[in-house]
């Protein structure tokens, strides 16, 4: 799932005015109406106390104002002014600066100053190295007194061109060493922090970011980062795209947190060297919409899922698939084949005590009064990974007797050092239907002829895994058992030891009640209790796997296959979990004959880890399985038809709530529709789609957010153009994979629309 995260932050503006009068005729002076402005400066974030002032472009003062602890400076202007402004942060003794560079305070003395202009009063400004620098250029082109609005806008968009900012204006996050691990690329504060952060990285050893800064008002004074002021190289600066790139990997890692890091990497700092023909246009505002959707939809959405498997989603969904199958998948297999040969243990006694010298029963009677049932072969184990399983008494001593078994399953084989793992399962009744049993495991020896075929099996040897040990209680109506319970141990399998782990026993509470369904042959198995496992050297490979009320199988006894089951209950890793209800719908034979599943799946519940939870439904369901011929090769008249679909909700730390809506069907041999909506915060997409995963084959998404920005994107065609719009008006057009801003400005779109492997 890729999913998308934006963050608006606004800030109210706040009038205050007042007068007075009596009954007397006197005036009480009435303050001026004023609007509070918020201004961040940041080289790294300032001392409390840095000065900054207000002005108009001819130098007259509107306003001044100090820096407070948090690194922001709140300053009442007069409203009544609606023109340019020159913001400045004015350096002195004592003045301060954190210095992403070298990673400490640096002097801001006297003399220094860093200025940012805007054509028209808003409500927070920030001021930076690259506020500053469009302020050098807007005064090389013509001075600032005289500057107009278009001329302040053009200067500010060519230096957020040069770095990938959607607006230079905005108030940056001030870092300092309190943000190291914090910045979040989906937030363009945190954005432009660590862009402000790379620049300071990439000044020269023993320069500072205030030198850093200053130089690049001098390289950008002609529209191009090229290290020249005018003509003359400037010395000891030398900015170029490479070392910018490297500097912003080199400060991600630094001040970025865990997912921005893999952002980061995967979609690095893109610098634009020449943007002398970049200029601001009249709707820039909605441009700057345009540009933060693509923003957003591009660092929120690798943080989450991407197509290099390193977003939140991916991660969760690889620490699951790991632990269930190399932990809970196999453990469970192993406990279900336990818990057969204990009930095929105590089919086997309850034979035994019927068992007559002239009865019908697959025992065979041997010399010495041994009876022995045994299903499966060792060769069939050996060869294909079978299960085989024996059972013998000594009928010679009657009712009393103990019935031993012994059992090799699928994960028993070792054929790489050839040897054969074997259960040893003991049973005695204790009282009518009641029975203890014990288990061990021990290894054997396999020799194979030349034609790889078993020609003997060695004494077992013992092992190191725990015993195990419990009872098992049956309830019977007339001759046909109604319920079954089990209360024990077993010992794991020790091929799991072999391997470097060491599994303990597994506990088992189960309980289990039989009864028949309309349909003839049909039954249901309805399951409570609790299963568990502990590796003793490997805590994450523990499994807990606890069944609730409401868990089922519904079986055909008759053809052996289970028909229905729901699984209501919790499974828990050291690091995952699970809860919730799971749904097998009716399953199905393809045409062929040869593959037999359900034709529909849906789970219920909550998925969490240590870093994301998602909770809502799941459908899953093939719509053709009867239709699809599995031995036949898929064509557009043989491919399986599937629908999948999510709604609910997804939590990761430190973020909000995203709720979400996602369908995909596939209704073509390549083609799969998608539609999706989802919200978090003040944000909301809707979309919508065809992805074609064929070689030549056309995809497209329509989406749509909440500030009414329109996308239609397409791949795939001859044109292969399309346009960004908001009512009506076109923002930017995308061909060949390239967003071009009615601006000037350009950037690559990498994100939703991939041909294959999505």
């Amino acid at each position: 799932m890729r999913l998308i995260l934006i963050l608006f932050v606004t800030s109210a503006l706040v009038g205050c005015g007042g007068g007075g009068g009596g009954s007397t005729p006197t005036t009480a002076p009435v303050p001026s109406p004023t609007i509070n402005i918020s201004v961040v400066p940041s080289l790294g974030k300032f001392s409390a106390g840095t000065a900054v002032t207000i002005s108009k472009l001819d130098g007259t003062s509107l306003a001044s104002g100090t820096i407070g602890n948090d690194g922001k400076a709140t300053i009442a202007y007069p409203s009544s002014y609606t023109g340019a402004m020159i913001v400045t942060v004015v350096g002195a003794t004592g003045v301060t600066y954190f210095d992403e560079g070298s990673g400490t305070d640096q002097l801001f003395g006297a003399g220094s100053q860093l200025l940012a202009i805007t054509a028209a009063p808003q409500a927070q400004i920030g001021v930076t190295a690259l506020t500053n620098a469009a302020a050098a250029n807007l005064s090389a082109v013509g001075g600032l007194s005289g500057a107009t609005s278009a001329a302040i806008n053009d200067a500010n968009a060519k230096v957020a061109s040069v770095f990938g900012l959607a607006d230079i204006l905005i108030a940056p996050t001030p870092v300092s060493l309190a943000n190291v691990g914090s910045l979040d690329l989906a937030v363009p504060s945190d954005r432009y922090a660590l862009v402000l952060a790379a620049l300071a990285k990439s000044a020269a050893s023993g320069s500072s970011a205030a030198t850093q800064s200053a130089n690049l008002a001098l390289d950008l004074k002609d529209s191009k980062l090229n290290g020249l002021n005018g003509a003359a190289a400037i010395a000891g600066f030398s900015l170029t795209p490479a070392t910018l790139a490297a500097s912003y990997q080199a400060a991600a890692s630094i001040w970025a947190t865990r997912e921005s890091k893999a952002v980061a990497t995967i979609l690095p700092l893109v610098v634009t060297p020449d943007v002398s023909k970049v200029a601001a246009v009249a709707n820039q505002s909605d441009v700057n919409l345009a540009k933060s959707m693509f923003a957003e939809l591009r660092t929120t959405l690798y943080s989450l899922s991407n197509s290099n498997k390193t977003g939140l989603i991916d991660n969760q969904a690889a620490r699951i698939n790991d632990d269930l199958r190399a932990s809970a998948s196999p453990e469970v297999n192993r406990i279900g084949d336990n818990i057969n040969s204990l009930i095929t243990a105590t089919s086997a006694f309850e034979d035994a005590k019927a068992y007559t010298a002239t009865s019908t029963s697959n025992f065979q009677l041997t010399t010495g009064g041994v009876l022995i049932r045994s299903t499966g072969s060792l060769q069939s184990l050996w060869d294909y990974g079978s299960s085989w399983n024996q059972c013998s008494t000594d009928y010679a001593k009657g009712v009393t007797s103990t019935v031993t078994c012994y059992f090799s399953g699928p994960d028993s084989v070792d054929r790489v050092n050839q040897t054969l793992e074997i259960t040893k399962l003991e049973l005695t009744q204790t009282t009518a239907n009641q029975y203890a049993y014990s288990t061990s495991i021990s290894q054997s020896k396999v020799t194979l002829n030349q034609y790889g075929r078993l020609s003997n099996i060695g004494a077992g040897i013992a092992t190191a895994a725990p015993t195990g040990a419990g009872s098992v209680v049956k309830t019977l109506s007339g001759n046909t058992a109604t319920a079954l319970s089990i209360n024990g141990t077993f010992p794991p399998p020790h091929q799991a030891a072999a391997g470097g782990t060491t599994p303990g026993a597994q506990a088992v509470v189960i309980s289990i009640a039989r009864t028949p369904l309309v349909a003839a042959n049909n039954f249901r198995y309805s399951i409570t209790g609790s299963v568990s496992t502990a590796n003793l050297t490997n805590a994450t490979n523990n499994v807990k796997l606890s069944l609730d009320d409401g868990t089922y199988v519904d079986f055909d006894e008759f053809a052996s296959r289970p028909v229905a089951a729901k699984i209501v209950g919790t499974v828990q890793t050291l690091r995952s979990k699970l809860t919730g209800t799971l749904e097998l719908g009716a399953p199905a034979k393809d045409v062929d004959g040869k593959g037999y599943g359900p034709t529909a799946i849906t789970f219920s519940g909550t998925v969490t880890d240590a870093e994301l939870s998602m909770t809502g439904k799941f459908d899953l369901a093939a719509t053709n399985y009867s239709l699809y011929h599995s031995t036949s090769p898929e064509s557009p008249s043989n491919y399986l038809q599937a629908s999948l679909t999510f709604t609910g909700t997804i939590q990761a730390t430190n973020r909000p709530l995203l709720k979400l809506v996602l369908a995909a069907t596939k209704n073509g041999l390549t083609t799969t529709a998608v539609t999706l909506s989802y919200s978090y915060g003040t944000v909301s997409i809707t979309g919508s789609g065809v992805v074609d995963s064929g070689a030549n084959g056309v995809s497209s998404m329509n989406l749509s957010n909440q500030d009414g920005i329109l996308v239609a994107i397409t791949n795939g065609t001859a044109s292969n153009a399309t346009k960004v719009t908001k009512g009506g008006a076109t923002l930017a057009t995308i061909t060949n994979g390239t967003i071009f801003y009615i601006d000037g400005y350009s950037e690559s779109l990498t994100y939703t629309i991939c041909k294959s492997n999505c």
